[in-house]
């Protein structure tokens, strides 16, 4: 089965844990979506064999990635979708602070081949540690006080084990717009591949 979509994160994965947390969240988010309640954790498995992911540790692992993989990323039709943190983007694309999401999207697509691939940048509220702050609150767990891979991935697997975390997750989503905004993309592109 050809995935229906590659996820390239520019988070790295942890050599310990199982699973990488962000992906794992993802999953179970687009299950939350396309799923009915006791078919839940079928449809999430299903998703997970559709959605490829793919961390890269670094902004320019994930550009060098599209521009010298794009085929291979894109073959069976998948659909590319790359996932960044945006509180240091303008710094590591050597563009001004006052550059607007359209000027930093502009570039990725410029340093990453070009506009005729088709590439769906996403730009996270500054960071995955962002998203483990608040996976950690929603578990009624204290915020993390350092940046751990591990940490992470277990925080973020916790909220994504069961079709009954689908409250705290959707809250998640409603305080994240830019990982809803990830979800939203998978979804599509799952059910597109339907």
């Amino acid at each position: 089965m050809s995935p229906a979509a590659v996820v390239l994160w520019e988070n790295s994965r942890d050599r310990v844990t199982k699973g990488f947390g962000p992906h794992e969240l993802l999953v179970s988010c687009v299950a939350d979506r396309l799923a009915e309640d006791e078919n839940w954790g079928r449809e999430r498995a299903r998703i997970r064999r559709l959605v490829l992911p793919l961390p890269k540790n670094g902004v320019q692992n994930v550009i060098r990635a599209v521009d010298k993989h794009y085929d291979k990323l894109r073959s069976g039709g998948a659909q590319l979708l790359c996932v960044l943190d945006s509180d240091e983007i303008r710094t590591q694309l050597s563009l001004p602070a006052t550059a607007s999401d359209e000027q930093i999207l502009a570039a990725l697509q410029d340093r990453a081949g070009g506009a005729a691939r088709e590439v769906h940048w996403l730009l996270l509220d500054r960071n995955v540690e962002t998203l483990v702050h608040l996976a950690a609150g929603v578990l009624g767990r204290g915020r993390p006080t350092r940046k751990s891979h591990q940490l992470r991935d277990t925080t973020l697997g916790a909220l994504s084990r069961t079709a009954g975390d689908w409250h705290n997750r959707a809250r998640v989503l409603q305080q994240m717009a830019s990982f809803a905004a990830v979800v939203d993309a998978v979804a599509d592109a799952v059910t597109a591949a339907n």
